[in-house]
C-alpha cells in the first residue's frame, strides 16, 4: 500500500516593517500605503 508523503508547512516569517526589506526603495508607492495604514491604526487606538 502506498501513501502520500507529507509536505513541510513551516510558516513564513516576514519582517514587521517594510524598512527591514532591502529591495523596497524610498520612493516606492508601498511606503504611502504603509504610512496610511499606520495612521489609521493609531487613530483607532
Amino acid at each position: 500500500m502506498s501513501f502520500i508523503i507529507p509536505v513541510f508547512r513551516q510558516q513564513l516569517m516576514l519582517p514587521s516593517s517594510i524598512d527591514d526589506y532591502d529591495y523596497v526603495s524610498a520612493d516606492n508607492f508601498v511606503r504611502v500605503i504603509d504610512a496610511f495604514i499606520d495612521k489609521v491604526l493609531k487613530e483607532n487606538l
